[in-house]
C-alpha cells in the first residue's frame, strides 16, 4: 500500500512523527505570501494592504511568525487585532501610514481610527530581523485618532 499523502490546508508545514503529525509554527511572509504590494502610494493600494494586515493578523496561531520584508508597505489607519497569543511580528521593512485621513476607516463615536491598536496580547513579540523596521505615521496627530492605540 502507498503512503498516503498530506497536504496543508492552511499553509503550515507538516512533518510526519511516528504514526501522527506534528503540525510546525509558520512563517508568513506579508508579501509572498499574503500578496501585499509593497511600493505602491495609491489609496487602494493602501486600502488592501491594510485590509490584508487585518485579515492576516486575524489568522494568526501560536508559534506563527508575520513577516514584513525589506520594502515599504502602504496602509490606511484601522489595523487591529485581539487575542493574539504567542506570535512574532517581524518588522523588517517599512509601513507607512495614508496621510489621507478623510478616505481612513472612522469610528462610530467620530475621528479616524488609531493607527494600530492591539489588546488581550499575550506573550507577542514585535521585532526587527533586519534591525530596520519603521512604523511611519506621517506625524498623525489630527482629528481624534493617534498612531499608536492601546497595546495590551
Amino acid at each position: 500500500m502507498p503512503p498516503r499523502r498530506c497536504t496543508p490546508t492552511d499553509g503550515r508545514a507538516l512533518q510526519h512523527v511516528g504514526c501522527g503529525l506534528l503540525v510546525l509554527d509558520r512563517f508568513i511572509d506579508f508579501e509572498a505570501d499574503v500578496g501585499a504590494t509593497p511600493e505602491d502610494s495609491s489609496r487602494e493600494a493602501a486600502w488592501r494592504n491594510g485590509d490584508l494586515i487585518n485579515r492576516t493578523l486575524a489568522t494568526l496561531s501560536p508559534g506563527d511568525t508575520l513577516h514584513f520584508p525589506n520594502k515599504t508597505f502602504y496602509a490606511m489607519g484601522g489595523i487591529s487585532a485581539s487575542g493574539l497569543t504567542n506570535v512574532t511580528i517581524d518588522l523588517s521593512g517599512t509601513i507607512v501610514f495614508s496621510d489621507d485621513v478623510d478616505a481612513w476607516p472612522k469610528r462610530p463615536e467620530g475621528g479616524v481610527t488609531d493607527c494600530l491598536s492591539f489588546s488581550n496580547l499575550t506573550g507577542v513579540v514585535f521585532t526587527s530581523s533586519s534591525g530596520q523596521g519603521v512604523l511611519d505615521g506621517q506625524g498623525f496627530t489630527r482629528r481624534g485618532g493617534a498612531c499608536l492605540g492601546s497595546a495590551t
